[in-house]
């Protein structure tokens, strides 16, 4: 059940800090991310899109990753971008049912991509296409 008293919205400069502190308690304690260190402002970069999605733990299993992907689709919508894609650290069931209910495809499975905590993981990539067909695509 998605959470629909949720306050979803763009992102302003003022988030930025809380949402880079988000994203640093999953480098910090999960295998999601094979980042080692923590993300400083100073190395993030503002012209970035990733369909990632990390949450706050209070917020995890309330239907707060479907709205944020919810809101995140509809702002690519008519935009120039053909394809979005998810790489996700196994096993991580929540994300996988997350992608595949928003139309992601499992594309790739590669063994022991990354390492963390002393051991190796395995990454399945994903792929949703978005906005209208190419014309290459379509005259092919």
């Amino acid at each position: 059940m998605i959470n629909t008293s949720l306050e979803v919205r763009p992102a302003t400069a003022g988030d930025l800090a809380a949402l880079n502190d988000v994203y640093n308690q999953y480098v910090r304690e999960t295998h999601y991310t094979f980042d080692i260190e923590p993300m400083t402002m100073d190395a993030r970069y503002d012209t970035s899109i990733e369909t990632s999605v990390y949450l706050v733990p209070e917020s995890v299993g309330r239907g707060a990753g479907s709205r944020l992907y919810e809101e995140l689709f509809k702002a690519l919508e008519g935009e120039a971008v053909h394809r979005a894609y998810a790489g996700i650290a196994l096993p991580n069931p929540a994300s996988i049912a997350l992608h595949e209910r928003f139309g992601f495809k499992r594309v790739a499975h590669f063994t022991e991509q990354g390492r963390k905590f002393e051991r190796y993981w395995d990454v399945a990539w994903y792929e949703k296409p978005l906005g209208p067909e190419s014309i290459e695509s379509s005259e092919g």
